[in-house]
């Protein structure tokens, strides 16, 4: 659990508790919550301005509105500390060329778009694409942690892995597609994780069209991150078993691992590739594992 003091677009300042032990996702509350001094718990206060007395919601209630706005994204818990100000930078002794050199570039990059959100040049979406490890998750956290609690915006966090589960456990209950997707295509930034993980069936496929159609013709601004590159040299490699040796053997037949190299195009199809290269910018996330190095 931590406290932070944030700006509230103009409405003042609120200090909130980030939560990491009420469920699966990160949890907002304010800090001290109960009745406000300044507006008697109201919600409202009365200030003056250059003569004139004017009614104004009190920040204790903008601060309200906040959690409310960060706990309906649904960050994952594990990423409820992560931030641009806690992400791992070279260091000012760091040698040129330094692993973390690739890795602030990113942030760089993902910075900037938080900070011309909402302005014309920065309609667009980005894709963060590379090895397992290296910030994509923790940036894509770091993104809606700000746009919600600062700056006002109506997000949502999505593992597109589990959104499928969910999708699997909502036909159980009577549930339609539509009653779950539906409301990813009306946030006004959706945050997709793991784009590419699962089989690649032709369900999947609809699932992520839907998506990324309805979300593209609605003008919404969609974030991507995924282990699939558009460079063979850098995407993820997969191992599936080959007829032709003894390390395995499954009803007769004998297998030895066959590394298989699809890039992002490749997993999602042309039509949802050529997409993404509309609605988003493509940003490289490399350099070294932080899940090992204990940046992550």
């Amino acid at each position: 659990m931590s406290e932070i003091l944030i700006d509230l677009a103009g409405e003042g300042r609120a200090r909130l508790r980030i939560c990491s032990d009420k469920g699966d996702f990160a949890v907002a509350e304010v800090a001290g919550a109960g009745s406000c001094d300044a507006c008697d718990g109201s919600g409202r206060r009365v200030v003056e301005r250059e003569g004139a007395v004017f009614v104004q919601p009190c920040s204790c209630h903008a601060g309200l509105d906040a959690c409310q706005r960060f706990n309906a994204a649904r960050i994952p818990r594990r990423l409820s500390e992560k931030t641009f100000d806690n992400f791992m930078l070279p260091s000012p002794g760091d040698r040129l060329g330094s692993p973390l050199e690739a890795a602030a570039a990113a942030h760089a990059r993902v910075r900037a778009f938080v900070e011309s959100y909402g302005m014309p040049e920065g309609a667009l979406g980005f894709v963060l694409m590379g090895p397992v490890g290296t910030g994509k998750s923790h940036l894509l956290a770091a993104t809606l942690r700000v746009l919600t609690l600062e700056r006002g915006v109506l997000c949502r966090y999505v593992e597109f892995f589990h959104l499928l589960s969910e999708l699997k456990e909502g036909y159980s209950s009577g549930k339609s597609d539509m009653e779950i997707i539906a409301p990813l295509c009306e946030v006004d930034v959706l945050a997709v994780d793991e784009l590419g993980k699962g089989r690649g069936s032709d369900w999947e496929m609809y699932v992520l069209d839907e998506i990324i159609s309805r979300r593209y013709n609605a003008d919404k601004t969609t974030l991507f991150a995924t282990n699939y590159t558009d460079d063979p040299r850098t995407s993820l490699r997969s191992r599936l078993p080959q007829a032709g040796t003894a390390h395995a053997r499954t009803r007769g037949r004998e297998f030895v691992d066959k590394v298989v190299v699809e890039t992002l195009e490749d997993r999602v199809g042309e039509r949802i590739y050529s997409r993404l290269n509309e609605m988003c910018d493509f940003i490289p996330c490399h350099g070294p594992d932080f899940r090992k190095t204990g940046g992550g």
